[in-house]
């Protein structure tokens, strides 16, 4: 059995009742299931749906398009929006991937198959009607 803890630094693995323990510069972080993108190098797409999409979107909006229109009218950063949603797209090839990275990962609130939309073609759509509000 394999275990371990992080503690300021301190990386302590225990291997089978063999007790190892380094000092490290780093904090250690478990591997990623999925091999999902991180949220952080996708800040535009992680600002709309942390910041805008979040699970009490309806409160604040019409409907989820509102809330996009609202996040391009002001946050500088979402023109940079489209790339990173192409980029996002073009690396995850499955719906469940996809759901996983927006919901789970980004946090959005915003479930697209409530509105008869796949994740992709959802994604696809914001990163157009982006496009067309920042008039790239």
């Amino acid at each position: 059995m394999v275990s371990a803890s992080v503690r300021e630094g301190t990386v302590e693995r225990l291997d089978d009742g063999v007790d190892a323990g380094h000092e490290a510069n780093f904090v250690h972080r478990l591997p990623n299931p999925d091999d999902l993108p991180n949220a952080m190098n996708y800040p535009a797409l992680e600002l709309l749906t942390k910041g805008y999409l979040t699970l009490d979107w309806p409160d604040d909006y019409p409907n989820a398009w509102a809330a996009v229109d609202d996040y391009v009218a002001n946050e500088p950063i979402a023109g940079q929006l489209p790339n990173e949603v192409a980029e996002v797209v073009a690396m995850i090839d499955s719906e469940d991937g996809l759901r996983t990275l927006i919901i789970g990962e980004f946090g959005s609130g915003y479930l697209p198959d409530s509105d008869g939309l796949t994740m992709t073609s959802w994604l696809l759509a914001i990163g157009e009607r982006v496009r067309g509000l920042v008039g790239e």
